[in-house]
């Protein structure tokens, strides 16, 4: 990712902002270092992946809350008033049935007035699979 993409996703000082497939935790750092004192939620389903994003972070001197859980776990966020979600090379990994269930517990974790940010790449070979990103870029339901 370019270095201006965390702009798109800047946390606000206030805000909560969760990172979905947090991997090594270098966006979480680009991330970190866009805004002062936001709280940072970073998720991924291998421990080994955490361990290596949280020396990472560490060593930098960003803060972030590191979980294990897959796109499925967002809404365990739930009660946290996540305002900005960001997921980026995540949803091309995972079949169609982990797509809706990442996005129904993505949108029952975001604040009324959150946003979804997603970075991704590769053919939707399956055409629902467009179609259920395009709906919900567009604010459709499921």
């Amino acid at each position: 990712m370019a270095p201006g993409s965390a702009a798109a996703g800047r946390p606000s000082a206030s805000g909560r902002h969760r990172r979905r497939g947090c991997g090594t935790g270098s966006f979480l750092v680009l991330l970190g270092k866009a805004a002062a004192l936001p709280r940072l939620i970073g998720i991924d389903p291998d421990d080994d992946i955490l361990a290596r994003a949280k020396a990472k972070l560490t060593s930098v001197g960003v803060s972030v809350d590191l979980r294990r859980g897959y796109l499925r776990d967002a809404s365990m966020l739930s009660n946290m008033n996540v305002n900005k979600i960001v997921s980026s090379l995540v949803f091309h990994q995972v079949p169609m049935t982990e797509k809706r269930a990442g996005l129904r517990a993505i949108f029952s974790t975001l604040a009324s007035n959150g946003e979804l940010h997603v970075a991704d790449y590769g053919l939707q070979r399956d055409a629902p699979d467009a179609q259920l990103l395009q709906a919900r870029a567009a604010g459709r339901r499921l």
